[in-house]
């Protein structure tokens, strides 16, 4: 821990929050809400550290990001409040201010991410939800014959209150599936993808069995609903990677309505019995020390049976909104701008901060790129307005979704430029290597009739590890490249090797490798 002083007015002078995190003592250990100038931020679960005589528990995803100025910080756990008074954070200059860009109050949530909670929007903004979840369940009964009723959080607040949990952040629906094999769920949750896509909604799918249909609010934040599947199997109930019990099919269906926000909302027939599943027999009255924490015989049978195309996006997420707003372009990309005419297309995989993509443009190479995070292309949107749209785009792609892949690969491939170049730093070793098929897959797509692949690898032979930027590496090596390429149909014709000092990865070396396809002509050509 540091050694920051926190001059705390608790008797224990072990209560204590620094730069790096909370600690408490050891007969104090497990769930705190950490409260600054009075307004609780977050939940932080502190656990021993060996035989010492405190708990601690290290600062979740971006909350250091935030951490800088002064605070008054108090701690709560049910009646319990312990008062830490006046903290000095970071450069200790200011006031520590838990707001987003546009000065919203933000929340951290369970994941690390920082989130706008309803008590902190717009009042009409839980009513537009609301009514958007009304429109969904009708989309999805007349075009797919699903069903879908108000679930988790959202069925507990209306069970409550009739109105959302103010801490929260969004609206869950489920859907109970007709089918019990994985095969017929994932194209089940597919049909209402493409129903919901069809209508015009932004539709991201998260797992084959979770998807989230994404609006603008009313008050101008980003808001959006979550579908999940629900299934019997060997007489258990499944809830998404989140629930297994024994409850029957009568407990939801047939459906009934419940109030939420002034509106009537299909709901399960019995509440009471899935909001106990989830929440516990407590669920009737709010409990701060409440964990939800799946089983993990329900967490691995999710993962095997519907994937997850989340994986690591929220530690991507988490770098790229705590990476600084600014930066240069890399030496990567000089290299690239002089290699490649001008007037070609960059298809960019992994734009991360966006340096390069607008380096790009400002050089006469239109980009098209993408990226896993929704926290990437920083840059990209500070120069919004400077720079013609149809010079400088990217797009949410998931690497991890073939079906993502294809469909981004077919809308570049259908712009029409005469020329593009497929170029990458530091994303194929960011990918473990059983998951590298959706960039092998956009590799064959648009490297063909292109002017080739440039690419900047961190050559590793080791286990993933983390990188110095905070990051997971796994192994990589030219060797995988040039069989890649080769089963693409190209050749790689040019490796240069950069140094060690500049990779990312202990003891690996960097590498810029350059493929090439029979037709058109080399990416080599120099820039006119």
């Amino acid at each position: 821990m540091s050694s920051t002083p926190a001059r705390p007015t608790a008797q224990d002078a072990r209560f204590a929050v620094d730069d790096a995190g909370l600690r408490v003592p050891v007969e104090h250990a497990g769930p705190w809400r950490v409260a600054f100038d009075g307004r609780v931020v977050l939940s932080l679960t502190t656990a021993p550290e060996g035989d010492d005589d405190v708990a601690e528990a290290a600062w979740v995803g971006v909350t250091s990001t935030f951490l800088d100025g002064v605070s008054h910080v108090t701690l709560h756990r049910g009646e319990e409040e312990v008062d830490l008074g006046e903290v000095a954070f970071g450069s200790g200059e200011g006031r520590v201010d838990f707001s987003d860009g546009e000065g919203h109050p933000v929340v951290i949530d369970k994941w690390g991410l920082a989130q706008q909670p309803f008590d902190t929007r717009g009042a009409d903004v839980p009513r537009f939800l609301a009514e958007r979840a009304l429109e969904l369940c009708a989309i999805a009964r007349d075009e797919c014959g699903i069903e879908l009723w108000i679930a988790f959080g959202t069925l507990l607040g209306a069970a409550r209150s009739g109105s959302v949990i103010p801490h929260d952040s969004d609206i869950d629906l489920a859907f109970l599936a007709d089918d019990d094999t994985p095969y017929r769920l994932h194209a089940q949750l597919y049909a209402l993808r493409r129903a919901l896509s069809r209508a015009g909604l932004w539709v991201v799918n998260k797992t084959g069995s979770f998807l989230t249909v994404r609006y603008d609010a009313p008050d101008g934040s980003d808001v959006s609903i979550d579908v999940y599947t629900c299934f019997h199997l060997h007489d258990l109930l499944y809830e998404t990677a989140s629930a297994r019990a024994p409850l029957p099919r009568e407990a939801v269906l047939p459906l009934t309505t419940m109030t939420f926000e002034g509106l009537e909302l299909p709901a399960p027939a019995d509440p009471s019995a899935l909001l106990e599943v989830s929440y516990g027999p407590g669920w009737r009255h709010p409990d701060p020390s409440f964990e939800h924490k799946p089983s993990y015989a329900v967490r691995s049978r999710f993962d095997g049976w519907f994937g997850n195309a989340m994986r690591r996006r929220r530690d991507w997420e988490v770098h790229w909104e705590s990476a600084g707003r600014s930066g240069s372009a890399s030496d990567f990309s000089r290299w690239v701008r002089q290699r490649v005419a001008e007037g070609t297309l960059v298809v960019e995989l992994g734009i991360g901060r966006g340096d390069d993509a607008v380096a790009y443009a400002r050089a006469g190479l239109p980009v098209a790129g993408l990226d896993y995070a929704r926290q990437a292309g920083r840059a990209v949107i500070r120069v919004r307005g400077q720079i013609p749209r149809s010079m400088l785009a990217w797009s949410v792609v998931n690497l991890y979704d073939l079906r993502d892949c294809l469909a981004w690969g077919a809308e570049v491939a259908r712009r029409g430029e005469e020329r593009r170049v497929v170029v990458a730093r530091g994303t194929l070793e960011a990918l473990r290597p059983e998951e590298r098929d959706g960039f092998w897959a956009l590799v064959r797509m648009l490297g063909r009739r292109s002017a080739g692949l440039l690419l900047e690898l961190d050559e590793s032979t080791g286990v993933g590890e983390e990188g110095r930027d905070g990051t997971w590496r796994f192994p990589a090596t030219r060797a995988e490249v040039r069989e890649a390429v080769a089963r693409a149909g190209g050749r790689v014709v040019e490796e240069v090797l950069v140094g060690t000092d500049e990779c990312q990865v202990r003891g690996g070396v960097r590498w810029r490798m350059v493929a090439d396809w029979p037709q058109p002509s080399s990416p080599r050509q120099e820039k006119r």
